[in-house]
């Protein structure tokens, strides 16, 4: 019996944000988003497994770096996005002078 891993749906995003981790605050736009992670474009100064934090609707989200190459990495959250913080993220923004 094969069981498949359940992954939360994606849904595509333009969000931009900055994300601050230990090497400081960066601008990075959001690719995709599920309530669990997701996947950004732009350079963030954390290695793999660092803690990362961003502000979604003000509040602060927590999240771990669980992939990076030279276009962008992935974010897993700390825990499940409500679904306004969700629904914020799936939407499409620019930061004036950044995108």
């Amino acid at each position: 019996e094969v069981t498949m891993k359940w992954r939360a749906d994606r849904y595509p995003s333009g969000w931009a944000m900055d994300v601050t981790c230990a090497g400081g605050e960066f601008p990075v736009k959001v690719v995709n988003v599920s309530t669990s992670g997701l996947r950004f474009s732009g350079d963030l100064q954390a290695g793999v497994d660092d803690p990362v934090r961003f502000r979604v609707l003000g509040q602060r989200i927590g999240a771990k770096l669980t992939r990076c190459d030279a276009k962008g990495g992935a974010l897993q959250f700390d825990r499940p996005l409500t679904p306004a913080q969700l629904s914020t993220l799936r939407q499409f923004r620019s930061m004036s002078g950044v995108w």
